[in-house]
């Protein structure tokens, strides 16, 4: 084993388990809603995992700590057996945290020995995916986290600190971006992708307009103020059956006192930031903001010609490394601002396969394209994902009525 994969193993496991290290017990095992999942559930999850992927099939005479872990921690894999609903994911009393935490170092010690012993790259490659998977349940440990302490009574938070970083105001503009045939998609010179970011291939792709910025809370409570929750012209007509179906009318995690809109965050309730990106909406509601803007959500070949185009130089903040847990708008070297590791935006794009792409065989096949009907993709990463694990061919997605995602939106326009 290499040392530098057996860092990044060490890392990420580590990381998992630090995001959870301050919770009290009661908050690991909560789940006050079926779209979320306890916080010891992803921990055993993760586990799980290399466990079933790794150690099963490659180390000889594999013996569990617990059979019953394979019921418990399966999250939708058929091919593995039965599983718990996700819905029920919190009625699991058993194992406790602390077995758990005996469980991810039993499942480490396995993987350690295993990898020293074995000259096997399906081992290697396998890893690899299962550490990018860890990531992605890192990023929906802070998601699933962040709603559960808003449902807690006893006014908990998850950082100590008073404020997060304060956004700076900038004018709403567009950069032109030239058309013309282009390559998207994954290939061998990338490291790692997920098999949804393959095949590379060409696309054409007329000049259009991008907005330099992400919308705003100030540009979105103006929405809200000018009746666009109420206007039926704005809506798809699924969005317009799900908002008044669900009474839901305004960003998740705003809530107004007194006639003044407040946010929670990793940090508390704050009076809400009007020059900070709106966050928490759904696909509805991103595609109404844009219609009622005169505008729409860009594809998600655009944001991805974006981030591989001479005006974008990389993310000058962001991600989960900068600690920052919450998005903002800040000035940096590149045209664009906040367009990687700030917030997720949402596409105009239906999350399916693109042209020549292959299912994996066995079980892996179900990681990705199982998934590919009634989805929206989702580009650029988030305030909370792991920065290593992004890149721009990344292709994230979620039902268009899920908003507990860190999700925003930037404007695209046509060239007439």
């Amino acid at each position: 084993m290499s040392d530098e994969l057996l860092e990044y193993y060490q890392k990420t496991r580590t990381i998992s388990e630090s995001i959870c290290k301050t919770l009290s017990v009661d908050v690991l095992e909560s789940q006050p809603i079926e779209f979320t999942s306890p916080p010891k559930w992803h921990l055993g999850h993760t586990s799980w995992f290399f466990e079933e992927f790794i150690l099963r099939p490659y180390f000889k005479n594999y013996k569990p700590i617990d059979d019953f872990y394979q019921f418990a921690f399966n999250s939708y894999y058929k091919s593995q057996g039965e599983h718990c609903p996700r819905k029920e994911r919190g009625q699991i009393l058993r194992p406790t945290f602390s077995k758990v935490m005996e469980y991810r170092r039993f499942v480490d010690n396995h993987i350690f020995e295993l990898l020293f012993n074995s000259e096997n790259n399906d081992v290697k490659k396998n890893i690899i995916l299962g550490l990018h998977h860890e990531q992605q349940h890192q990023e929906l440990l802070l998601m699933d986290i962040k709603y559960i302490l808003s449902k807690c009574f006893l006014n908990e938070v998850y950082q100590n600190k008073k404020s997060f970083f304060k956004s700076e105001t900038f004018a709403h503009e567009y950069l032109c971006m030239e058309g013309g045939l282009f390559e998207i998609g994954a290939n061998s010179k990338n490291k790692f992708y997920f098999d949804n970011e393959a095949p590379e291939f060409k696309y054409f792709q007329y000049p259009y307009l991008l907005a330099t910025r992400p919308i705003s809370n100030r540009e979105y409570l103006a929405f809200i103020n000018d009746g666009g929750y109420s206007n039926p012209l704005l809506w798809k007509s699924d969005g317009w059956d799900y908002i008044h179906s669900s009474k839901d009318f305004a960003p998740l995690y705003w809530e107004k006192k007194e006639g003044v809109w407040f946010e929670y965050t990793l940090n508390g309730y704050f009076p809400l930031e009007l020059d900070a990106p709106v966050c928490h909406i759904n696909y509805y509601e991103a595609d109404a903001f844009a219609e009622w803007s005169g505008a729409r959500l860009p594809t998600e070949f655009e944001l991805e010609l974006c981030y591989k185009s001479k005006y974008f130089s990389g993310p000058t903040y962001g991600f989960y490394e900068s600690e920052k847990l919450h998005p903002i708008i800040k000035k940096t070297t590149n045209c664009f601002f906040g367009l990687t590791g700030n917030l997720w935006e949402w596409t105009n794009s239906a999350y399916s396969p693109y042209p020549g792409y292959q299912r994996p065989k066995g079980a892996f096949g179900e990681y990705n394209q199982k998934f590919m009907v009634n989805q929206i993709v989702l580009r650029g990463g988030s305030i909370v994902t792991p920065q290593s694990h992004f890149r721009p061919t990344y292709r994230n997605f979620f039902y268009p009525s899920q908003k507990w995602a860190f999700t925003g939106l930037r404007l695209a326009k046509d060239i007439k």
